[in-house]
């Protein structure tokens, strides 16, 4: 099977109103674009949309995106060039195959999609090209903002020319007063899951990702149908991978003459959360809880939702979320099979195909070549069957002659070093260890992390 060419939009097909939008973006800047970039300490300078720290002050930020260090996201980009390539694509026939019956394959499901116009070309239409390409019910959340609007009527132009415009909804979410706003719709997980509650009440399940979150569709609507035919799952389902917020960071020493003193170096509540890179799944009954009545007799009137929209602040949406639900007794339902990470760490360095069935999500997704190329793979294989790991081992090897590869690693073990990504020296992991075991401080172990 060949891979698709993906439409791309035209230049004059950015002009919107009275007066067109102007790129400040060459070709090459265009195709830079296309890549993460990495400052000296390895760390994207691109945040994602659902995750990152907060933002900084609106002055520091408008500097950094004069200097041209920070990408202005409410600047839609310019034309990229199209991808001539085609890859033949090639299914491994010895790996285990699943299937979904035809009701887990029907099951409804309502997507939310954390994007800005800055990433309109690079990210959202190559997602809703290949990801989401059959879903009927997307929601892409901008900022209702004088400057978002370019972004919104450039994307409502090419739904009109592809025919989604009943399938994909623009959604514009007001930003909360009491939060300082944070890079790429950091805020926006609250506000999505009320939107949700209100604009869709007869659904049961719904499911928030980020541009650069790649969902294999059958294997996300697999792990759901699990959960929903569970009969000894009653509770609400808040469904994905888990991080823990607030987890004491490990020890520091003090020395004070001849005495040690070691402390933990945070001091936050400890909240597990599920990471929105990697997707959230979360159903109607999780989403009442947030607007219970809190504490009746403090407020009869105050929800948990109020009460998190005026006293949260963390800077990433996915935190937040977790937060609110924690506070309002939502557990989590742990799944693996969708991997905060890249999808080469997770079939390189942690060999996660050793250890779950199949895979359901990866998160920094950003190359269009890697989503047209994973769009074949699925499309190869039958409309209800799952993709394998067999399969993404078969069509994302490493080395150059597969252009897709975005550092093109001469093997998966050294991901992590291409990346740039630093790793504690072994010094640095003995020296912790002992701190660890004896002052009783730092993280606990978990083997099934990763």
């Amino acid at each position: 099977m060949l891979m698709p060419t993906p439409e791309t939009l035209d230049a004059d097909r950015l002009e919107s109103g009275p007066s067109p939008v102007e790129s400040s973006r060459g070709e090459s800047s265009a195709v830079a674009a296309d890549e993460p970039k990495h400052n000296d300490n390895g760390s994207d300078k691109d945040e994602d949309p659902g995750g990152g720290g907060g933002g900084g002050g609106s002055s520091d930020i408008e500097e950094r995106m004069r200097k041209g260090q920070l990408l202005d996201e409410n600047k839609v980009e310019a034309a990229l060039p199209p991808l001539g390539i085609i890859q033949n694509i090639t299914l491994n026939l010895t790996s285990p195959r699943f299937f979904n019956d035809e009701a887990t394959s029907n099951l409804p499901l309502t997507i939310g999609v954390l994007t800005v116009p800055g990433l309109l070309r690079s990210r959202l239409i190559p997602l809703l090209e290949s990801s989401l390409k059959h879903e009927k019910d997307i929601h892409v959340f901008f900022m209702d903002s004088p400057k978002t609007i370019p972004g919104r009527e450039a994307l409502a132009e090419y739904l009109n020319k592809v025919k989604r415009a009943d399938q994909v909804h623009i959604v514009t979410l007001p930003a909360p007063k009491s939060m300082k706003m944070a890079l790429r719709n950091a805020w926006v997980n609250l506000p999505a899951v009320k939107y949700f509650r209100e604009a869709r009440p007869k659904q049961k399940y719904f499911a928030i990702m980020d541009d650069d979150t790649y969902f294999l569709m059958n294997a996300i609507r697999n792990i759901i149908g699990e959960v929903d035919r569970n009969n000894t799952h009653t509770g609400p389902v808040y469904l994905g991978a888990p991080i823990t917020d607030g987890l004491r960071g490990g020890c520091r020493l003090v020395r004070s003459g001849k005495t040690k003193r070691a402390f933990h170096t945070t001091g936050r509540k400890e909240v597990i959360f599920v990471c929105g890179g990697s997707g959230i799944i979360i159903d109607r009954l999780a989403i009442d809880e947030l607007f219970k009545v809190r504490n009746v007799t403090v407020s009869p009137t105050e929800t948990f939702y109020d009460y998190c929209i005026a006293t949260m602040f963390q800077g990433a949406g996915d935190v937040r979320l977790g937060h609110c639900l924690s506070e309002a007794n939502v557990p989590i339902i742990t799944r693996r099979e969708m991997f905060r990470d890249t999808m080469f760490r997770a079939i390189g360095e942690k060999r996660v195909y050793n250890k779950r069935p199949f895979p359901a999500s990866f998160h920094r997704f950003r190359k269009r070549e890697w989503q047209y190329v994973l769009r074949a793979v699925e499309d190869a294989r039958d409309a209800n069957e799952l993709v394998t790991w067999g399969d993404l081992l078969q069509n994302f090897r490493p080395g150059p002659v597969y252009y897709h590869s975005m550092f093109h690693p001469m093997k998966y073990d050294n991901y992590t070093d291409i990346m740039g990504l630093k790793r504690k020296t072994a010094y640095q992991v003995r020296r912790e260890n002992i701190l660890q075991r004896k002052y009783h401080c730092g993280r606990k172990a978990n083997t099934d992390e990763w």
